[in-house]
């Protein structure tokens, strides 16, 4: 699905759960064709605050999104299933903008949190809400040398994942962090039992690897997360080796860096 780029080529929808829908009925585009490539255009969904309004959602295996710009106020990328690859895209919305269990490399994009609809009800923004539920399952969101930060204003706390299941996983890498991401860095309830939906700290994954800017300072970080600090471990998150992307992402024509 090709457009003429962000700007002048936008498909969007209105859909929320304020209507009584669930968050996968909200998508204004649904993605279910493995092999899906989508390039230089803009997915929104205009829809109101409370609850999500999910703009994508993508169950498709080796799925591929370039230069295209996502836009909702909650939960705008629905990365719900399956391997997918996100280069020089926008991804922007209030909270939770990139919710799912799949395995997701998202690379040299721009991630934005703005406070269009006000603050979230819980009294923060997550960047990530990551929905892995055992250690053998090779789901996660990496974020690679993207930029996180606060649009128009924002003065609401940002984190970047919020605990969502009991082997949640996120990588934050070589990434920009804007002076919003508040220090504590993510929001994760821990439980030794692993009882409901608590994060086991032997199963849940929320590392940083060479973040810079404002708010990469990892000293005040919860003890929960993780830094990387040996290369040779944080590459095993690169796209070639975590959605093994050196087998499928250049087919597609699209640029993409397999390693650190």
């Amino acid at each position: 699905m090709y457009g003429d780029g962000p700007d002048r080529t936008v498909v969007f929808g209105s859909r929320s759960q304020e209507s009584g829908l669930l968050t996968y009925e909200t998508a204004t585009v649904a993605v279910l064709g493995d092999g899906f490539v989508c390039r230089s255009m803009a997915i929104q969904n205009r829809g109101k605050s409370g609850g999500a309004t999910v703009a994508v959602r993508v169950q498709a295996d080796r799925s591929i999104f370039y230069n295209v710009t996502i836009e909702g106020n909650q939960a705008p990328l629905y990365a719900l299933a399956h391997r997918q690859f996100y280069r020089e895209c926008k991804i922007s919305g209030s909270t939770d903008l990139i919710l799912g269990d799949a395995a997701a490399v998202i690379q040299d994009s721009e991630i934005l949190v703005s406070p269009d609809s006000g603050v979230p009800a819980y009294g923060f923004a997550a960047v990530t809400v990551q929905g892995r539920a055992e250690r053998f399952e090779t789901t996660g969101f990496v974020l690679q040398n993207c930029t996180i930060k606060e649009i128009g204003g924002a003065r609401v706390e940002i984190v970047l994942g919020k605990q969502w299941r009991k082997g949640s996983r996120v990588v934050v890498m070589e990434s920009y962090l804007g002076e919003g991401i508040a220090a504590e860095g993510w929001k994760v309830r821990v439980s030794s039992a692993g009882g409901g939906d608590f994060a086991v700290p032997e199963k849940s994954l929320y590392a940083e690897f060479e973040n810079y800017g404002p708010g990469a300072n990892t000293s005040k970080r919860v003890r929960s997360s993780t830094v990387i600090k040996e290369r040779s471990k944080a590459v095993q998150y690169a796209p070639d080796l975590f959605i093994q992307g050196y087998s499928w992402i250049p087919q597609a024509g699209v640029p993409y860096q397999g390693g650190l």
